[in-house]
């Protein structure tokens, strides 16, 4: 990831959701001396998980690929972040078991076996 310098200069992002959280990085990595605003709790953005309910929903951006996304595949590999494949699928299990659901192929629709 190149980049100029950015030695001695003082700089605010808005938001710490994936894009502010990028920025604010690359800027210190560049030597900016950055202070990150954030209406919210939490830092992340739409990058969440809800546990609210009894089962918790990752909200956030979950599946990119090196085709699409170049910038944040190169991002992700200049932070060391490990990435997993995956085939689109969702699953769901509710009361230990009881009631279960899959989204990938035709077994996946008998995955209630009782």
């Amino acid at each position: 990831m190149a980049g100029g310098s950015c030695e001695g200069q003082r700089v605010a992002v808005v938001g710490s959701g994936v894009t502010g959280l990028s920025a604010a990085w690359l800027l210190h990595r560049s030597g900016a001396a950055v202070t990150l605003f954030e209406k919210q709790s939490t830092c992340g953005g739409h990058t969440l998980t809800d546990t609210t309910g009894p089962c918790p929903v990752d909200l956030g951006f979950q599946v990119y690929n090196l085709t699409t996304y170049p910038h944040l595949t190169a991002f992700l590999d200049a932070l060391g972040v490990d990435s997993e494949p995956s085939d689109m699928s969702f699953a769901l299990s509710v009361d230990d078991g009881r009631l279960e659901w899959g989204s990938s192929g035709l077994p996946a629709v008998f995955a209630q076996r009782s």
